[in-house]
């Protein structure tokens, strides 16, 4: 029952460009990205009705869980809790697939991140452009994508030096899940990596330990990347 009330809630919070778009063919909502706090509140009645033993079975709590998990990237709980759930519940294709991304994004060069995190930023925007992933889901990735691509691009830093040879900034693109070589530079050059041409004159990024990056972070796009947005429909 309290389903419908989160979605309402929630609407509002999304981006005008995101109303833009055309429906996803899954049929779920873009009206909305859904708010922290209501997927925080809407799971603390899943929660309080399991404890009470007056839960009833809802063919919506794995959606729900999984928009949960994927607002909340950098909480170290979230998973934890999520690991106690019921088991049937546990093994829904869409709670797995939102854990798979949820660990696929974490960093181990933040102060608190996860230390043995695998640092697979290319995997992350692989699995995020894979057309089994929900559409919602990229949506609410998106307002991600800034802090998971600084830190891609720190721990491509620490992993060259500066004899190596740049990285061509096609290669850039394709392992920050941008949409061409333009957004690319864009991301490059608000923290600071040298975009330059090479001697061929194919655009390379100055990724490499002597790179001194800026401290601000890259611009968050809301709208996800086009390889991710549904086909239009025709006529639209």
């Amino acid at each position: 029952q309290r389903e419908p009330g989160a979605r309402a809630a929630a609407q509002g919070c999304v981006p005008p460009s995101l109303l833009a778009q055309p429906p996803p063919p899954s049929g779920l909502s873009l009206t909305f990205i859904p708010s922290p706090a209501v997927l925080k509140s809407l799971n603390e009645f899943y929660d309080d009705a399991r404890v009470s033993g007056l839960a009833v079975p809802s063919p919506n709590e794995a959606e729900f869980r999984a928009y949960n998990l994927l607002t909340h990237l950098r909480d170290p709980d979230i998973v934890w809790s999520t690991e106690l759930l019921p088991q049937a519940l546990f093994a829904h294709p869409l709670l797995q697939r939102a854990l798979a991304l949820h660990r696929l994004a974490q960093r181990a060069n933040l102060a608190r991140g996860e230390r043995a995190s695998p640092g697979a930023f290319a995997r992350f925007f692989r699995l995020v452009a894979d057309p089994a992933t929900p559409y919602l889901f990229a949506c609410i990735l998106s307002t991600h994508f800034a802090e998971v691509r600084r830190g891609a691009l720190e721990a491509l830093r620490g992993a060259f030096l500066r004899q190596h040879s740049a990285l061509p900034l096609a290669t850039v693109a394709r392992m920050l899940g941008c949409d061409d070589d333009d957004e690319a530079r864009s991301v490059c050059e608000q923290v600071g990596i040298v975009v330059r041409s090479d001697e061929g004159g194919v655009a390379v990024a100055e990724v490499h330990k002597q790179a001194v990056l800026k401290g601000a972070s890259c611009r968050s796009r809301f709208d996800p990347p086009l390889s991710l947005r549904p086909p239009r429909r025709e006529g639209s």
